[in-house]
């Protein structure tokens, strides 16, 4: 769409009594091209905006009912419409335009969503700072890359599930902490991050001078103006830092893709509500919750401001705002690599999956199981297996001997979260939410990399897909014995029974070995509190693996 240039001087002059801000009139002369759309009896709009008619262009494209689009240069009599809603964009003249603009003058209050990639974040500080300054775009972009280096060298982040904790959490390792930074950059860092400053200092070092520090001081922070160029690169490179240690959040996927942001650096909002949230829990125990990591990256990925992470919904577990989405990575693939999890920053449609109207995608709850007369801890398990079936002996992998359907969905009831569906044959064999299959993932990982062997194999009962899956929600689980249901390499029975389980019956993935698996899968209470090596364990690994063959 080559429109040529706007009438831009007449476009000063006509705003001169409206505001001195230009955008102001870009932003209300296409507002009043959607009301005109919105308007049945108009038959011919005029404007001199070029943004107008590409607008204008892009929404017919897509059906909206706009005429044929012309160009006038504003000489002699205007020119009639041959097709009903037309637009005509005016190259010059005197003639009155763009009627139905004069009711946009609160619009400078929408928010500035700022879009840019990794070669870009340069670009998009400057524009984050709202003022013009003596800095170039090129040095807040070299400031940018010599934080993410630092950042991506030194900084490790993985998701866990500790002992005590309800919900997966990321944790920061530290590489460099033996990094050294000077005393003024240590100063700079604490401005932001006090508790984190000397892990943080070496960001900083571009600007370790008594020059900076005395341009931060707190009774100058308050704003950035013309004339204060150090306090608007500092706080630039204080986002910057922020940006890198989110981007640790979701490493394989952040370099590569597009990201939008509200980020406003005109004063200290932004940066702190971000900074104190990574400050708090970077080097801690605790982790940062992943509802919170949620948000993290939202605020630098898709567009989210800033908020109070500590108010928001626990069962937060992705985000979307437009094409900008985040989401665990097993979302996308369906499949279980190892018992680790990312998340996933993406700049495509991805699914049609409910999300909340803030743009968060929450976990849907997983409906509880029973194990038949649930208060007879003797309960026979047999009753659920028929005759052929095997029952009590060491594991054995095979193959499930039903196939199992996975797809995005919310529950069967008036819940409208999200949760994975599986269907058997067409019909639904459960639901499982999002949450319960993280925990289950992350709470596998208790298998050492190589079996030392095992000189008396684990008694398991077995349980086949089909015996599984006989009834929608009593499930054939021994209070006595590890429950093994092997699915060998089908990752959507895998995912399906590891989150079904996770919560109520201590549900894990098995790699490698089950002996291992149920050594090391205490931490937990299973369906039997007083027996530890009670639970269900999902056999992942194929026949020919170790555990197979040391039996």
């Amino acid at each position: 769409m080559k429109f040529p240039v706007a009438n831009q001087g007449w476009r000063s002059h006509k705003l001169a009594s409206q505001t001195s801000d230009d955008s102001l009139g870009e932003i209300s002369m296409i507002g009043g091209l959607l009301r005109f759309i919105t308007q049945e009896e108009s038959s011919h709009y005029f404007t001199r905006s070029s943004a107008v008619a590409c607008v204008a262009a892009c929404l017919k494209s897509v059906g909206h009912n706009i005429g044929d689009i012309h160009t006038w240069d504003g000489q002699g009599v205007p020119p009639t419409a041959m097709n009903p809603r037309s637009l005509t964009l005016v190259l010059g003249g005197s003639s009155d335009t763009d009627p139905l603009m004069e009711d946009f003058q609160q619009l400078p209050n929408t928010t500035l969503i700022i879009p840019y990639q990794y070669k870009t974040v340069g670009s998009m500080l400057m524009s984050a700072l709202r003022c013009r300054l003596d800095i170039l775009v090129e040095t807040l972009q070299e400031d940018f890359e010599h934080v993410y280096e630092y950042v991506e060298t030194n900084i490790g982040v993985d998701f866990v599930q500790r002992k005590g904790m309800s919900r997966p959490a990321a944790e920061f390792s530290w590489e460099g902490r033996s990094a050294k930074a000077c005393p003024i950059a240590k100063r700079l860092a604490a401005i932001h991050f006090p508790i984190c400053a000397e892990l943080v200092a070496p960001c900083y070092a571009r600007i370790a001078n008594e020059h900076y520090l005395d341009r931060t001081r707190p009774n100058v922070r308050c704003g950035v103006i013309p004339g204060r160029p150090e306090l608007a690169r500092f706080r630039a490179i204080t986002a910057a830092v922020a940006i890198s240690i989110a981007s640790r959040l979701a490493p394989a996927s952040f370099k590569n893709v597009a990201h939008a942001t509200v980020m406003e650096l005109d004063h200290e909002h932004w940066v702190s509500k971000i900074c104190t949230v990574l400050d708090n829990h970077m080097d801690t125990g605790s982790g940062l919750p992943l509802h919170m990591a949620v948000l993290i990256l939202a605020a630098v990925h898709a567009a989210h401001a800033p908020i109070d992470t500590e108010k928001t919904n626990d069962r937060i577990t992705g985000w979307r705002n437009g094409v900008y989405g985040i989401v665990p990575d097993i979302l996308l693939h369906m499949t279980i690599g190892s018992p680790r999890m990312h998340l996933v920053c993406i700049d495509y449609f991805w699914a049609n999956v409910q999300v909340r109207k803030d743009g968060s995608i929450r976990s849907a709850q997983t409906p509880d199981l029973q194990t038949g007369d649930s208060q007879d801890p003797v309960f026979d398990t047999r009753a659920l297996q028929h005759p052929n079936e095997p029952g009590l002996g060491p594991a054995v992998p095979c193959s499930p001997d039903i196939p199992l359907h996975l797809s995005l969905g919310t529950p069967l009831s008036k819940e409208r979260d999200l949760c994975l569906i599986g269907t058997i044959g067409g019909c639904v064999a459960g639901t499982v939410g999002i949450l319960d299959i993280l925990c289950a993932l992350l709470q596998s990982d208790v298998e050492p990399k190589t079996c030392p062997g095992h000189s008396d194999p684990t008694r398991v009962w077995h349980v086949t897909t089909s015996a599984w899956a006989r009834e929608l929600y009593t499930k054939p689980i021994s209070w006595l014995h590890p429950t093994f249901v092997p699915v060998e390499d089908d990752h959507c029975w895998a995912i399906f029974l590891a989150g079904q389980t996770a919560t109520q019956y201590r549900g894990r993935l098995v790699y490698r070995c089950v002996d291992c698996a149920v050594e090391n899968s205490v931490t937990a209470s299973g369906p039997n509190p007083g027996n530890k090596r009670s639970g269900v364990f999902v056999g992942l690994f194929p026949k020919n693996s170790e555990s197979a063959a040391s039996k």
